[in-house]
């Protein structure tokens, strides 16, 4: 009853540990690459940048209108250009004003700029596909460790059950006199040899699953596994074509988005000369204003007829004095509405500009985008170079690759029966159990080798797909 519990208790456990682990497929893994990535996150903001530089280049054919205004408060002796004199008083004076600068020629610059603008835009784009390619290949190398790590911990596994059936057997001839005592502790530590073993394998596969979820940017505390593709474990090496490295690299250096990019960069670099050189030619620009103001110095003169009559002079004749009519003359303040209406006034004009000598900076600066042109095609050369030296590493490694498997399988294959050789042998009394243990431990080495050869094939048999412009797929 006791046991009954226990078993129960132990499947409770391990059920609680198969829901809080996470199986991820390859396309989980890219998924999360796209999601998680700080450095694409990072592209994707830098374009965004550059998309808005494209947007504020083009606004730079539209005018600029800027209005203003002003108060000011005047105290003591003040020109009334109204009466035309000074006068002590207090004055307050507001203006508007309303400005429009429209370009009409500007030596080619906003075009050049506009231009330059979408050339980087386009590089920064191809640069975001560069740098997905590039961490999808540290995904499948990751991914592709992480298989490894587990068949090499599988076939650990394996080793010490077959381990385990040779003790038993090995114990019962000892136990009936068939063979001494010194077999037993050398069946021991074969086995203490296969835990070794067990414990690295595994060890190698919680170092590389963790560099996964780093890749990933997940929760290095969640537990992952991955999905183990049947048909890349039972890969057929000898059945597959290998691609000639020259025809990989012609394939590569025309469609690479890291190659692409340089190429954009060099046309960016080359409108940096003609946007040094826009400084040299005059501009020209329609300019209009509109202005208004008021000032409680304006006022507003009302001439009213009292009914009075004063003399202004006589007849010369008959001595009769003239009379006229008595008038009075009242100043009003002119309201503040009327004023800013009435004295509204346009203006409209044209504004050229000729550069004469502006301290040789277009020079400087065409001889310096000119530089610029030099490094950017150099810098092209570099990424076309490293090209073509990571594509004829990748081609040679995965010949040497293939070698290594072949042989490495002939190594197997040898082995395997020298330990069935060496197991008839112990069994039928005529060989020690250390010679065993030896065989054994030479088929684990073996075996170890012949899966690693065949996992560096098939990750630079990927590589060379990869530089094809082939969609990596682990399945």
């Amino acid at each position: 009853m006791l046991q009954i519990r226990l078993l129960f208790f132990i499947l409770i456990i391990f059920s609680f540990i198969a829901k809080g682990q996470t199986v991820l497929d390859w396309n989980d893994c890219l998924n999360l690459i796209d999601k998680n990535n700080l450095q694409l996150k990072m592209n994707v903001i830098n374009m965004q940048l550059a998309e808005i530089e494209v947007k504020r280049n083009k606004f730079n054919y539209s005018p600029n209108i800027n209005a203003q205004s002003n108060y000011s408060l005047r105290i003591g002796k003040n020109y009334n250009y109204f009466e035309n004199k000074y006068e002590n008083q207090i004055v307050h004076y507001n203006d508007f004003n309303l400005n429009v600068q429209q370009p009409i020629f500007d030596g080619f610059l906003t075009q050049n700029q506009i231009q330059k603008s979408k050339l980087d835009y386009e590089a920064l784009k191809l640069d975001n596909d560069a740098l997905k390619r590039n961490l999808q290949m540290q995904t499948m190398t990751a991914y592709l460790n992480i298989l490894n790590a587990k068949e090499q911990l599988e076939q650990a596994k394996t080793q010490q059950l077959s381990t385990i059936d040779q003790q038993v057997k090995t114990n019962s001839m000892i136990d009936a006199g068939a063979l001494p005592e010194s077999n037993r502790y050398d069946i021991d530590a074969q086995m203490a040899t296969e835990e070794a073993n067990i414990i690295m394998a595994r060890n190698q596969l919680n170092l590389a699953l963790l560099n996964l979820k780093v890749l990933l940017q997940i929760d290095l505390n969640e537990v992952v596994d991955i999905k183990s593709p049947e048909s890349l474990i039972n890969n057929v090496i000898s059945t597959d074509s290998i691609p000639n490295a020259a025809d990989v690299f012609s394939l590569a250096v025309t469609q690479r988005p890291e190659v692409l990019a340089q190429k954009f960069r060099i046309e960016s670099a080359k409108k940096n000369i003609k946007i040094a050189k826009s400084s040299n030619y005059p501009t020209l620009n329609f300019l209009g204003n509109i202005n208004t103001f008021y000032t409680n110095q304006n006022k507003t003169a009302q001439q009213t007829i009292t009914g009075n009559f004063i003399p202004i002079g006589f007849v010369e004749s008959t001595n009769q004095i003239v009379l006229s009519p008595e008038t009075s003359v009242k100043q009003t303040k002119t309201p503040y509405f009327n004023q800013l209406g009435n004295l509204l006034n346009y203006s409209f004009g044209l504004g050229l500009t000729i550069p004469i000598y502006n301290k040789n900076t277009a020079r400087f600066s065409v001889k310096q985008a000119e530089q610029n042109i030099k490094l950017s095609e150099l810098n092209q050369q570099q990424t076309i170079f490293d090209l073509n030296n990571t594509i004829q590493q990748a081609y040679i490694k995965t010949i040497t690759a293939k070698e290594n498997y072949f042989a490495a399988k002939k190594v197997y294959e040898s082995t395997l029966k020298s330990y069935e050789t060496a197991a008839e042998r112990v069994s039928a009394g005529l060989s020690t159990q250390l010679e065993l243990n030896l065989a054994k431990n030479t088929l684990n080495n073996s075996l170890s080798r012949l899966t690693q050869t065949k996992y560096e094939y098939i990750f630079n048999r990927k590589v060379l797909d990869y530089y094809q412009g082939k969609t990596i797929q682990i399945d």
